[in-house]
């Protein structure tokens, strides 16, 4: 899930409207003491305002909750969101960095399997041309060097040699 940096939070608007509530009922708040001012200019208007400020007030100050409850929700959401995608993140990380100690381990035991192939085909191969050598001492040695000399070849775990006919 990819989240845009330009999107707005999801209560943002409703938190817009909430405190647009609050500003124009200030408005209004101060509105009704001028206009008490202007209309009772010499009598004594303090229980008059208390009673508009007592009205209004109540109603601003829940409005203004309710806008800083809708942020705190939007802010809230986004930060289980972040904490899930750094959670997915970090996983996925940790997948691919396995991924890559099991493909060096692959690789590592590759190279020594074959490594050890190797070593075991020259020394086969050493073994091979040893007995080369020393069937061809014994044919040019022997007797007679027409005389034909059987061969075994015999499989060894280890290697392979060439031994003289039985």
């Amino acid at each position: 899930m990819t989240v845009s940096p330009r999107t707005e939070l999801p209560g943002a608007s409703h938190a817009g409207l909430f405190v647009a509530a609050s500003v124009i009922l200030s408005i209004i708040a101060i509105g009704a003491i001028l206009a008490i001012f202007i209309v009772r200019p010499e009598k004594d208007n303090t229980q008059l305002m208390t009673m508009v400020l007592g009205f209004l007030l109540p109603i601003i100050t829940a409005l203004l909750g309710a806008a800083l409850q809708q942020v705190h929700l939007a802010v809230n959401s986004r930060l289980s969101q972040l904490v899930e995608l750094t959670a997915a993140a970090s996983k996925a990380e940790g997948q691919l960095q396995a991924a890559d100690t099991n493909s060096a381990s692959a690789q590592a035991a590759a190279k020594l399997a074959a490594q050890h192939i190797l070593a075991d085909a020259a020394d086969k191969a050493r073994v091979i041309i040893a007995s080369a050598e020393t069937l061809a001492a014994q044919r040019l040695s022997g007797p007679s060097a027409t005389t034909p000399i059987q061969v075994e070849v015999v499989n060894t775990p280890l290697a392979t040699t060439l031994e003289p006919g039985r």
